[in-house]
């Protein structure tokens, strides 16, 4: 897909991510966007990447990434080059810096208890960062413990470190690649231990756009993920149709199925327009109600996450011609006749080839 426009474009954020609950500050790095930095919050039961977009000045900007973590943000200070000069953190905590120039190391000393068990989770690529990481943890004496590069397909490391004793450790976060560096070059590293999945689920969206022609019906299919052994019938709530859409086929994910397809159908004479659709599932996880909004299952890991599918209401094409395809071939000078059936629908006007 390719996109040409004079207007905002948001091509990364620092940080990368946000806290759930608290408002963040986020500096929009781009075409035509504010030198101030913006404030955003993301609800409740948003997923861990979501789809934004802001509205500023010069107008909406496209649709963007953000990471979403339970644990607080902590800022880069301004040095923290060195082993000496790393930043001291409280642990879980998500870590957001930048590889500013080349040669760029980054330092976080932590303390960890013998055995404890950290995952290990940087994000960069997956949110539209320049930066190649590689993460290298170090004890007191500046050994080499463990560390990631690559993993599952992605540039972005992803590993777990078990301490080997009570102390102090440090993380150094680099760019692998020789004479790379910028402000494009962020990261977001989250440091937590290991969580055993909780009873839930999230759902999927199919695409990330659907045309509904008037008088007729366009069909999705909703996949869900069950997580932690959760079983449960899922209700689902489909919201901001456009005027004159409804949706049919059921308004609920059965108990122990894992996918739902629905139906979305147009008055004939349903407003033309396009709008932004939500899809948010309901249900009981033991005695706590649980939303999650449906997202965008991403063709690669690099694509942008949406939460939303653009629903456009279109008109009926009038008629059609219609041909079956032939490969044949017409001798020079000679006369070449192909058969198309017109297909009118209700037009009884004339109609030239």
């Amino acid at each position: 897909l390719l996109t040409i426009t004079d207007g905002p474009w948001v091509e990364q954020t620092s940080p990368l991510g946000v806290q759930r609950g608290p408002k963040t500050a986020l500096q929009l790095l781009g075409q035509r966007l504010p030198a101030k930095p913006v404030t955003v919050d993301v609800p409740a039961d948003a997923n861990k990447t979501i789809g934004r977009t802001l509205k500023v000045d010069t107008g909406e900007t496209n649709v963007f990434s953000l990471a979403v973590s339970d644990h607080p943000n902590v800022l880069e200070a301004d040095k923290n080059d060195t082993p000496q000069m790393a930043q001291a953190v409280t642990l879980p905590a998500v870590l957001n810096g930048r590889i500013e120039s080349v040669g760029d190391t980054d330092h976080w000393v932590f303390q960890a208890k013998k055995d404890q068990s950290l995952v290990m989770d940087l994000q960069a690529a997956r949110l539209g960062s320049s930066l190649d990481a590689q993460v290298s943890v170090l004890d007191a004496t500046g050994k080499r413990i463990t560390g990631g590069e690559d993993s599952k397909g992605s540039s972005d490391p992803s590993f777990t470190f078990k301490a080997p004793a009570d102390g102090k450790y440090t993380v150094v976060v680099s760019e692998q690649e020789q004479g790379r560096g910028g402000p494009r070059f962020a990261y977001r590293l989250e440091i937590a231990p290991p969580v055993k999945a909780k009873p839930g689920f999230r759902l999927k969206l199919p695409a990330d756009s659907l045309s509904v022609t008037r008088n007729t019906e366009a069909k999705i299919k909703i996949n869900v993920e069950r997580t932690g052994g959760f079983q449960e019938e899922i209700s689902l709530v489909i919201g901001n149709l456009p005027a004159g859409v409804t949706v049919g086929g059921g308004d609920k994910i059965p108990k122990g199925k894992n996918v739902v397809e629905l139906k979305l159908k147009a008055t004939k004479d349903a407003k033309v327009a396009v709008q932004p659709v939500t899809v948010t599932g309901k249900a009981k996880v033991g005695e706590i109600e649980v939303t999650s909004r449906a997202v965008l299952a991403a063709g690669t890991i690099h694509d942008t996450v949406r939460d939303t599918m653009m629903v456009a209401v279109a008109v009926p094409v009038p008629f059609k011609f219609k041909g079956i395809f032939e490969s044949k071939f017409g001798a020079q000078g000679s006369t070449f006749y192909r058969r198309y059936t017109i297909i009118r629908n209700d037009y009884k006007g004339p109609l030239t080839a």
